[in-house]
């Protein structure tokens, strides 16, 4: 399995050899770039470290020298201020995304991130670049219709925003007080 993601991430980053840089849709500072200069407001965001992909993906088989930035990334996390959550440049932990799915209050959850984080990993394992950013921004809580939150998906075609939808709940009120 792992040679699959090995591979998968060769061609990832086949792309960065082209001679302009490609868009990682993953990327929330990708996003960030490509609001501001739509001009669009956006959650700020503040990128709080950056980590070796290579460190991260071998967070079950860490090496001495991985200690000091593995502290650092603690460190990062802990000088979060209330109010704010943490996450990866491609996505945020499971504790959160859980919480959401709840309708609880994140509370801590805002500031759990950790690359064993089983959703987290297998996006961070694809993640095509070298250096893996994380990003603290100050929480808002989702808009909703219905008792679920509105998302929004933007398509990216050539570099450009080819096309975006506001979705809506995939289901009922009473499916979700059953489900």
């Amino acid at each position: 399995m792992r040679r699959e993601a090995e591979s998968r991430r060769a061609a990832h980053l086949a792309c960065f050899a082209a001679p302009q840089r490609a868009f990682i849709g993953s990327s929330l500072g990708a996003w960030l770039e490509h609001v501001a200069q739509a001009g669009v407001a956006a959650v700020p965001a503040t990128q709080i470290a950056a980590l070796p992909h290579a460190m991260v993906v071998r967070v079950d088989r860490p090496l001495a020298e991985d200690a000091a930035a593995w502290h650092a990334f603690e460190a990062a996390l802990g000088a979060v201020p209330d109010g704010h959550m943490v996450r990866f440049d491609c996505c945020a932990g499971i504790a959160l995304k859980e919480a959401m799915a709840q309708g609880r209050e994140p509370g801590a959850a805002m500031r759990e991130l950790s690359a064993n984080d089983p959703r987290a990993f297998d996006l961070l394992c694809d993640y095509p670049a070298d250096t893996v950013p994380v990003w603290s921004r100050p929480w808002m809580a989702a808009h909703e219709h219905a008792g679920w939150p509105v998302e929004f998906r933007v398509f990216v075609r050539d570099d450009a925003s080819s096309a975006a939808w506001r979705l809506l709940a995939w289901a009922n009120e009473e499916k979700k007080e059953t489900s």
